[in-house]
């Protein structure tokens, strides 16, 4: 059959096709696209990639992020500032735009983390975050590392909160010098060391195995989280005595931290609290 003279046949769904096509290219990118509705939190969305984006947003300066490193610092902040600023509500238009005071959540993002964000009923249900507070200084002690004896001694002093456990370590190497030790029996249980006393009295002190203690790790203004450590002690090949601290919690301290800074904020937030103008979270 002889075909060379006749119309190239398009069929009809390809046409459409690029019938389509070449409408989309000669209109704008939101008229190209389906309009979902005009109602939708008040303002017209088009579809985008299956997505419902906003047309028309209003140009609403947002405001920076402020950082500080105490939970005082951020209740301050809070009461003094956040509560006294306003958004476009997400239901106004932008023809006809009303500002409101949003609800604040004040979130424990971490045991040494805050922060305070708006809720979602501002700029078209997108959050905005006001304050952050860090903590900038913990203890630099590491649990599982092997420490002399004096330098443990000092890191008990300085980067542990003072407590009964703390007390009794410290005390009983006060006694267990590097020179003092002569050897040491562990039964997996417990730990005893032979200590000097005199001249020729040698005798077998016993350690606690498990201890409760509290490194700084969290916020200044709170109680530091209490944790389980294991004592080990070790006479080393130059005549001197190991000491280390390893961790025997689990890390459960970090739940217990952010409950202790969640707390803090609820009693220093307790009016605002109440009113229902802040929610804390953690």
């Amino acid at each position: 059959m002889d075909t060379k003279n006749k119309p190239y046949f398009v069929p009809s769904f390809l046409s459409d096709a690029v019938d389509k096509i070449a409408a989309l290219a000669r209109t704008p990118l939101e008229e190209s696209q389906e309009i979902i509705t005009k109602d939708i939190y008040g303002r017209p969305y088009f579809k985008h990639n299956g997505i419902p984006v906003p047309v028309g947003l209003p140009d609403v300066p947002i405001p920076d992020v402020k950082d500080y490193h105490s939970l005082d610092a951020m209740i301050a902040m809070v009461k003094e500032e956040a509560l006294e600023l306003t958004f476009p509500a997400s239901r106004s238009t932008p023809s006809d735009m009303y500002y409101c005071s949003p609800k604040l959540f004040v979130v424990v993002d971490s045991e040494r983390a805050v922060s305070c964000r708006t809720s979602s009923a501002v700029l078209d249900y997108n959050a905005v975050t006001l304050y952050r507070s860090r903590v900038d200084i913990v203890s630099s002690f590491t649990a599982g590392r092997k420490y002399g004896h004096e330098a443990f001694m000092i890191a008990l002093r300085s980067q542990f909160q003072p407590s009964q456990d703390r007390d009794y370590l410290l005390n009983i190497l006060s006694s267990v010098s590097s020179q003092a030790v002569v050897k040491s029996e562990d039964n997996g249980l417990g730990q005893q060391v032979s200590v000097n006393k005199g001249i020729c009295n040698v005798q077998m002190q016993p350690v606690k195995s498990i201890v409760k203690l509290r490194p700084y790790r969290t916020f200044q203004e709170v109680q530091q989280p209490e944790s389980e450590f294991l004592v080990r002690l070790s006479a080393e090949e130059d005549g001197t005595i190991g000491i280390a601290l390893h961790e025997a919690d689990g890390g459960m301290w970090r739940m217990d931290a952010r409950r202790v800074i969640a707390e803090y904020l609820r009693a220093g937030l307790a009016d605002e609290v109440q009113a229902g103008k802040i929610v804390v979270t953690q």
